[in-house]
């Protein structure tokens, strides 16, 4: 496949004031992340809560900019109707949508024909909800017409930040049969961010795995689900786990280790604490000492 954009040592951090007189620290979001991202393709993105996953979205969504690192993008950024050819649905349905707008009007608003009701059945959902205004959804209706809104400005890349985590078990369903007419109809390439690996595992091409601000593996799904290299791939492959710890917080939890997975890690090394190599085969990158 053809690369559509490729992030070169991309680093993200924002001033943290630590105390009360002011004095500011530097706290590190994003650590040197590299990643291809190919035309037509999905992508998954998973790792526990605050390892920066949606801070990466909103850098290659151009919403934020990097602190440090280049992006590049294979194709022309400037659409004829203006918009973002890379647009990012986020996972808060509460926020998508304006409560006191009618369906209708928020749709028009992106494409001017007076009649956009059929891309609510592209959607999945009954066109009878075009008269409805916003508060009137619930909350997988409401990720819907958001995506609705964003389909209508045909953009090049879809990036969709935990897109399962407002629906029931049929939605999921109709929602994984979208993304996939998306990609196979449409030819768009889609980043999917989200801790439900199993359903991954049926749409995902690619899974990378973040840690602690960095991707520290990425391989074809297949590959990452039957056999993960790295440890903490590993570790968070089981469901069991990752359900306990998708929600806490990580904080660098071995500050002078060059492993940010030091600190757990069951197979590390005295190497670790000064460097970690790059294991790295045709399809397959694994940041791991150890892999």
């Amino acid at each position: 496949m053809n690369k559509l954009l490729e992030l070169n040592n991309i680093s993200y951090s924002v001033n943290k004031r630590t105390t009360p007189l002011g004095k500011e620290s530097v706290h590190l979001i994003l650590k040197d992340i590299s990643l291809e991202i190919y035309d037509g393709e999905i992508l998954g993105i998973v790792g526990e809560s605050g390892c920066g996953k949606t801070t990466l979205a909103k850098i290659i969504a151009d919403i934020i900019q990097p602190s440090s690192g280049v992006i590049t993008k294979y194709f022309n950024f400037n659409t004829n109707n203006g918009a973002n050819p890379i647009q990012l649905l986020f996972q808060n349905s509460d926020e998508l949508i304006n409560p006191f707008r009618k369906v209708k009007s928020m749709l028009n608003e992106i494409d001017k024909v007076q009649d956009n009701a059929g891309i609510l059945t592209e959607v999945g959902l009954s066109t009878e909800l075009i008269d409805k205004l916003g508060f009137q959804l619930s909350g997988g209706e409401r990720q819907r017409v958001g995506l609705a809104r964003i389909l209508l400005a045909h953009p090049r890349v879809l990036i969709l930040d935990e897109p399962f985590a407002a629906q029931d078990i049929s939605s999921k369903e109709k929602f994984l049969q979208l993304l996939t007419k998306l990609k196979t109809q449409l030819g768009m390439t889609i980043i999917c961010i989200s801790h439900e690996i199993d359903l991954l595992n049926r749409l995902a091409d690619r899974i990378a795995v973040m840690f602690n601000g960095k991707i520290i593996e990425i391989s074809p799904t297949q590959n990452l689900l039957h056999l993960p290299m790295h440890p903490y791939s590993k570790y968070l492959i089981s469901a069991s786990n990752y359900e306990l710890n998708r929600n806490k917080i990580i904080t660098n939890e071995n500050s002078s280790a060059a492993c940010s997975y030091f600190a757990r890690c069951e197979v590390k090394k005295d190497i670790c604490l000064s460097e970690v190599n790059l294991f790295e085969n045709k399809e397959t990158k694994v940041y791991c000492n150890n892999p």
